[in-house]
């Protein structure tokens, strides 16, 4: 199952013809509407599905809250209380190296179970003229004009110009 979209389409069907050239899988793929693919997902009426979540804060917190029993974007209704006990122990945890010790202990926990299999990461491509300086790029790709200017215009007006 996955929403309407040529990107996800075109996603699914690739997979589909893997599936079945490289593990003899033949699967029934269903393109649905957004509200209907988002109610489906919600009440669990599917066998897999196709989800995105992208991370906002560099934390593995971000991708590891997805899997909390009962949580809103846990989709894929996992539930392990030894997962849920390490990762209420990492958020209460005051020392960083043990949190994520924590974390990680969580991960691979989850992992071994395995309830999503990643295929694959959005990708941010952007062309960039050599002029243009100052650009600042954070750990997640996205890009912060803030201090950007272009070289030989008028300095004056570049942003953060001593």
């Amino acid at each position: 199952m996955y929403n309407t979209s040529e990107q996800h389409k075109i996603i699914a069907e690739a997979l589909q013809q893997m599936w079945a050239r490289g593990l003899g899988v033949e699967v029934e793929l269903e393109n649905q509407e957004w509200k209907t693919y988002l109610d489906n997902r919600n009440q669990g009426n599917f066998d897999m599905t196709r989800a995105a979540w992208i991370g906002d804060i560099p934390d593995p917190i971000n991708f590891l809250d997805l899997f909390i029993t009962g949580g809103g974007n846990n989709n894929q209704n996992y539930s392990n209380p030894q997962f849920d006990a390490l990762i209420r122990q990492s958020k209460q945890e005051p020392d960083s190296a043990r949190r994520f010790d924590l974390l990680g202990e969580a991960e691979a926990l989850a992992m071994s179970e395995f309830p999503i299999a990643p295929i694959y990461y959005y990708a941010m491509p952007y062309l960039e003229n050599p002029r243009v300086k100052g650009i600042v790029r954070n750990g997640l790709g996205w890009l912060d004009l803030t201090f950007a200017w272009v070289e030989g215009s008028n300095a004056a007006a570049a942003p953060g110009n001593p």
